[in-house]
């Protein structure tokens, strides 16, 4: 692949010659020069993303004890001053065949993902048109046999997500894989005061909450408090009260996530715990934990990225009134962050607080082959066949029943 790239990737009229070609230069991070261009172009750029800025901080990404060759940045700088970035972080991913929550394939590629679109200069549609399909042949030329492109929570309304679907020099050299449907990404705008931000609310969703927050106190005798762990010492507690909770979700049980207390999480806590970004939440009622909140705050954005609770208190929704407690906190504090990452799972908790969205998809770039082409086909037609099949649960009732019925038998595992 790296020797057909020139040719199985048309250029266009404006990279045909060098001079005019755009200016990016790929940074392989085990040469401690390319990684020192790389990191100065975090530093500079990180501070113009308004939304998902942490995702292209590449030391926070690596942790405490990074693999610099795992990632290949892209950094542009042209001859008018202007500048982008993109890094790219290498994965061994294999790319699963689903048929609900339920994996019985795969396909092993590798994966060089991007987490939402590239740091583009300034410039007119057309000028960024001619950017992105540099980057992209850039990238191609470094594809190994099963490499890939992997565009996370791309927006849709990007110059990328619109040429990896419809360009035809793009399709040309690679075939596009949509990875599931688009989805909406649920952020909320923090206004100066916390009244403001109630406001903001729906009426229903602030009656609920509050009421939730209310009944909770009176039940558990007035004796709730929200934690925030936020100090390289608190570390140890946080991991062991929030690790107690997850055990009981379904998300532990059946799909093998939530918060597990390992080495690279500790380090990964303690890391942000010393940037001071650490910002992580645990609900008590009569000292016991009973829902946490794993998040950081970073370039004025608050992310939160993992969240649970005991089943035994659902009855109580205090998964939203933790998350009520830690906005309640947030405020209080100084340095209050201007935005609320809800991250990329949707649902009605993350609706119920958020005040906007951006919409966004997941992409996969296969280089063309027949393998490849036989590989996007079999799982796009898994992706038809399983969604039908769930439209056809929930038209007769039977998901929503099914769905609780798997994760209470996990739940209580």
């Amino acid at each position: 692949m790296p020797g057909a790239a020139a040719t199985a990737f048309p250029r266009t009229s404006a990279l045909d010659s060098p001079s005019a070609a755009p200016a990016w230069s790929a940074r392989e991070l085990h040469s401690p020069e390319h990684r020192q261009e790389a990191l100065e172009a975090a530093r500079e750029l990180i501070p113009r993303i308004e939304l998902g800025a942490m995702a292209y901080d590449i030391e926070w990404r690596l942790g405490p004890q990074p693999d610099w060759s795992s990632v290949l940045a892209f950094v542009y700088r042209d001859e008018a001053g202007r500048t982008g970035y993109a890094p790219f972080f290498k994965q061994e991913r294999p790319l699963e065949f689903r048929l609900g929550e339920i994996k019985y394939a795969s396909f092993g590629i590798e994966r060089f993902t991007l987490n939402g679109p590239p740091v583009l200069p300034e410039g007119s549609r057309t000028e960024l048109t001619t950017v992105v399909l540099s980057l992209l042949d850039g990238l191609y030329r470094r594809l190994g046999p099963n490499g890939s492109i992997h565009f996370e929570g791309l927006p849709i309304d990007s110059v990328v997500y619109e040429l990896i679907l419809g360009n035809p020099a793009v399709a040309k050299g690679f075939i596009s894989v949509p990875l599931g449907e688009p989805f909406e990404h649920q952020f909320a705008r923090l206004p100066d005061t916390y009244e403001e931000y109630l406001g903001q609310l729906g009426s229903r969703s602030r009656q609920s909450v509050q009421y939730s927050e209310r009944k909770l106190a009176k039940d558990m005798d007035g004796k709730v408090r929200a934690v925030c762990f936020e100090s390289v010492d608190a570390v140890e507690r946080f991991l062991a009260d929030g690790s107690a909770v997850s055990r009981n979700t379904y998300q532990w049980n059946l799909l093998g996530l939530g918060l597990r207390d390992t080495s690279e999480l500790r380090g990964q806590l303690k890391m942000a715990a010393e940037r001071g970004w650490l910002r992580s939440y645990i609900l008590y009622c009569r000292e016991q934990p009973v829902a946490f909140m794993l998040g950081y705050q970073y370039a004025g954005c608050y992310y939160y990225t993992d969240v649970g609770y005991e089943p035994g208190y659902a009855d109580w929704s205090v998964g939203s009134v933790l998350q009520l407690k830690v906005i309640q906190d947030l405020y209080a504090r100084d340095g209050r962050p201007g935005i609320f990452d809800f991250s990329t799972g949707y649902g009605s908790h993350n609706a119920r607080f958020a005040n906007f969205s951006r919409r966004e998809a997941n992409v996969l770039l296969l280089p063309r082959s027949l393998k490849n082409r036989a590989i996007a086909s079999a799982f796009l037609l898994n992706e038809r066949s399983s969604a039908k099949a769930t439209a056809l649960m929930q038209r007769l009732g039977l998901k929503a029943r099914i769905k609780k019925w798997v994760r209470r038998i996990a739940s209580s595992r």
